[in-house]
Formats: structure tokens, sequence, C-alpha cells
């Protein structure tokens, strides 16, 4: 606490780094341009919900200072009284800065085959391919960051501290947020702190890692692994092609049930451009022989991989093609599903995750299908739609069907060496998790 009594104070731990474009800036951190957005589109959310009105979230500004003209309280809590015809926001203040040394989580820069500069890290490409040095985003990270938000009334201020570690538990910061890079939380040392959860964890030992940059390196490899089982499946390759280990989809393990009302789309997609590569026919053949999933043409096939983030551009190496899919109305989807890492000791992190709400209008979305082979004939462009609704593709049931997998997920894994490390990693991923009330 301070000293103002219309000022808070909070200290806040990092547990993963925060992707910053200007990372060489003698404490650079969180940047109070992007959290103060994001805390004024929460509080007036929640405001919304409180009094019992539900809307979209790009509807929730728009909504709320619509509302404030008739509740005075809010109104008292808006920048110029929600008079100006600018977006409405919320009047405090926010100051952040450093409260530690800068812990080293640099990633090494290196050049690709055509000198290009270029960053490996697990979940983020953004540097791949970059032409200078100066371009790179980089890590940064501190053990703690201290938070001052001072409001210009005592209601928006109680309002603030009564759900500023809500807030904190549903939101990260900077480039690929959603995936849990940039996760900060209240530290264990401040007044304020009460332990959150979301709704579904797993556990990540990173012991035995050499330092915090390669402790984050195993944490976010066991992230991407855990979501790739989810949303893309995980087909993994060893010399000449063979394959090391192959997991199907569980969302298209999801539509294969006997209750879904809809069918995966890759398969679909496939036989519509044509798409057969030899290598691949009899490893497929064993596949479906030895499993239990299979297509239908009963059940009308929905573009299922994108409800967890779309993908417009995609390389199926296998088949020397590339997807691509258009929406007049859908540019960008990112992931529903947010991932909160929490470093619970020295050597583990318990990564939460919650399925957020989908918005309607990407409900019954139609796509033009095109691909661009590498050779070969090109094919004509096909309309795929996403899930016509809820009653088509529930996200809440399809992280319960994730979750039900905990003690079964190695049933379906094929691993063509015996014994992979990235198999193991996910069934004891799977393992651990948990579900929180």
């Amino acid at each position: 606490m301070t000293d103002n009594p219309f000022q808070l104070k909070f200290t806040l731990q990092q547990h993963t780094p925060i992707i910053h474009f200007q990372h060489e800036q003698a404490g650079a951190t969180l940047r109070a341009t992007e959290l103060k957005p994001k805390l004024d589109l929460y509080l007036m959310g929640h405001l919304l919900q409180k009094a019992g009105m539900s809307c979209e979230q790009f509807e929730v500004r728009t909504t709320f200072k619509k509302e404030a003209k008739d509740r005075a309280e809010w109104r008292r809590w808006l920048v110029g009284l929600g008079h100006q015809d600018q977006e409405p926001a919320l009047n405090y203040k926010v100051k952040i800065v450093p409260a530690s040394a800068p812990v080293p989580v640099a990633m090494q820069p290196s050049t690709d085959k055509k000198g290009k500069w270029q960053t490996k890290f697990p979940a983020f490409f953004a540097n791949m391919g970059t032409r200078t040095r100066e371009e790179l985003k980089n890590f940064v990270m501190y053990d703690q960051v201290t938070i001052y938000i001072t409001a210009k009334s005592l209601g928006l201020k109680d309002l603030i501290e009564k759900e500023f570690h809500r807030f904190l538990m549903y939101t990260n910061f900077g480039t690929r947020q959603s995936k849990g890079f940039g996760c900060f939380y209240l530290h264990p040392n401040d007044p304020q702190f009460e332990r959150q959860t979301l709704k579904y964890s797993f556990t990540v030992d990173v012991g035995g890692a050499r330092n915090e940059l390669q402790k984050q390196q195993w944490l976010f490899e066991s992230i991407d692994l855990f979501y790739r089982s989810m949303r893309s499946g995980i087909n993994l390759k060893g010399r000449n092609r063979s394959d090391v280990m192959y997991l199907k989809s569980l969302m298209a393990q999801f539509s294969f049930r006997d209750e879904s009302k809809i069918q995966w789309d890759k398969k679909p997609i496939r036989d519509h451009f044509e798409l057969t590569h030899s290598t691949y026919q009899e490893a497929r053949r064993k596949r479906d022989s030895d499993s239990t999933f299979h297509y239908t043409n009963q059940k009308p096939p929905r573009l299922m991989r994108d409800m967890l983030g779309l993908s417009s551009e995609e390389s199926w190496f296998a088949y020397s093609d590339a997807i691509s899919k258009k929406s007049n109305d859908i540019g960008r989807f990112k992931s529903p599903i947010i991932f909160k890492p929490i470093k619970t000791s020295r050597d583990e992190f318990e990564v939460y995750f919650e399925g957020l709400k989908i918005p309607k209008k990407y409900y019954g979305q139609s796509f033009s299908i095109s691909h661009n082979p590498r050779r070969g004939e090109q094919k004509p462009s096909k309309n795929f739609s996403t899930p016509l609704n809820e009653g088509e593709f529930s996200l809440d049931e399809f992280l319960e069907f994730v979750y039900s997998k905990r003690d079964t997920i190695e049933d379906p894994i094929d691993t063509g060496y015996g014994d992979v490390e990235e198999a193991n990693i996910l069934i004891d991923l799977f393992a651990s998790l948990k579900k929180h009330a």
C-alpha cells in the first residue's frame, strides 16, 4: 500500500518471459499502454456481467459507455465522464517499474542458410527469416515488477483492488500471450495475493535445466506439445522420413465419437485436392487398420482445427503442397484457449489452462480453401465452414474430452522407434492433468 488513498501498489512475479520489441532498452518490461486497455476491458465486462448484461467482447466498450449514461457511478469512472467521441476509458493511471535485476533469458540469434537472422524457441516463430539483427524480438524477464495504479475515485480504486488478481489470472502480455508468454501474477509476498486457478492444469518438471532460459525452453516445449496434441496432432519423422511418433489430433478423435454431429476436415480437404504421396500410403493403411477412428460420409465436414485458432496458411509438407483459407468476414482468430504457467517451485511449473468464449460470429463462417502445389495440377478452390453453432462444437465439451484422456493418451500413440522422448513427455503431461472447481 501507499500513503496516497487513491493509489494502489501491486508486486508481481514474472513467471515467463515477455516477448519485447524494445528488449535492448534498460528497464523494458510490461508496458502500461498494454496493461491499461486490457484492464479497462476486463473491468467493464465484469461490471456489465454483474449487472446482468452479456455481450460479445468487441461490444463491451460501446455497451458500457451507453449504459453509463444512466448509471452515475460508472459515468464518474470514465475519462471525461464519457462525453468524448473517443473510445471509452476508465479514469486511472498506471506506472510499471522493474523491482529486481533482470533475469538472463535472452535468446541467442544466428543466421540461416540465406544469411537471414533468426532465433529458435518453441511456440515462437516471429523471428524466423528476419533481414537484420535489429529487427529481432527477444525475451525480457524480471523476478519482480511493481505496478502503481492511481485512480480518480475511491470507488474505482476499490473495484481495481478487488478484481486485479482475477484479471491477471486470465491475462498474459506481449506476443504469443495465449501460449503462455508474458505471464505475470501477484507475488506471494504481496498483501493482495490470493491463489487462483483456471479450470484445468498440468505439471511441467524442469529439474536438471542449466539455467532459466533452458527451464523456459523445456516449459514451452511441453506447452507446445500439449497444444499440438489437441489441435493438429503430432507426426515426428526420423531419417528417410520414417515414423518416429504419430498421434492423431484429439480434435479429430473428438469428431470420430458416435455422438459427434460433424466430421474432421482434413481428409475431405485432402480428397478434394487429390493429395496423395506414395511414401505415406503404407503408413496410413497401417494406422487405419489399427485404429478405431474412421471417417464417414454421413456427417458434414467442418473446419474443426480452426476453432482453436485460425490457420490461414498451412504447409502440408507430406504432399508438397500448401493450403490457404480466406473469408470475407474473418481475417484473424487467435486460439480461445489460454495457458497460464505459474512457477510453483524452483524446478516445477503448474500450467493452468481454460477455454474462453468463442465469438458467435465465428460459428458458421465460410472459408474458401485453395492449394498451391509445388508440382502437379492445381485444383479449384472449395468452400468449407466452421461448425454452425455450439451444438455442433462446444469448446467446453472438447476440453472435457481432452481431460478424459489423462490415463489413456498413450493408447493411440504410435512410436516407430519404441522409446521416444516426446511421447514420454506427453504421457507424463496427461497423467498430471487436474481439474479445478
